[in-house]
């Protein structure tokens, strides 16, 4: 079992212990959770985003990456957004759920510059 910091919150700690990577905003379904994610890691309001509003993110010079932790069904389509908005992209295994949607993927990161 998970230990409890790292079932809420999946990618932080790790971003924390790197040199040259740390977290900056969010991309959530779950809104009422931002306020605790901008508390804990120092980043501001114009950094969280919603699925709907995740292209948006190519506005934000402040953002270079994305990092895909959302259930595996959904890592295409967000590792995709993220690269059509200009951002480097890292994501979870599994990288998609298909071939086919891999080589999506892939496309996208191709075509944007990744």
């Amino acid at each position: 079992m998970w230990p409890r910091q790292l079932r809420h919150d999946p990618a932080g700690p790790g971003l924390q212990k790197t040199e040259h990577c740390a977290l900056r905003g969010i991309v959530t379904g779950f809104p009422e959770k931002s306020p605790r994610w901008q508390r804990r890691y120092d980043f501001p309001g114009s950094n969280v985003y919603s699925y709907d509003t995740l292209p948006e993110i190519s506005n934000n010079a402040a953002l270079d990456e994305v990092y895909v932790v959302t259930p595996p069904g959904f890592h295409a389509r967000d590792a995709i957004r993220a690269a059509e908005a200009g951002k480097h992209v890292w994501c979870e295994k599994p990288m998609a759920m298909t071939a086919s949607e891999c080589r999506a993927v892939i496309d996208a990161a191709e075509k944007n510059g990744g």
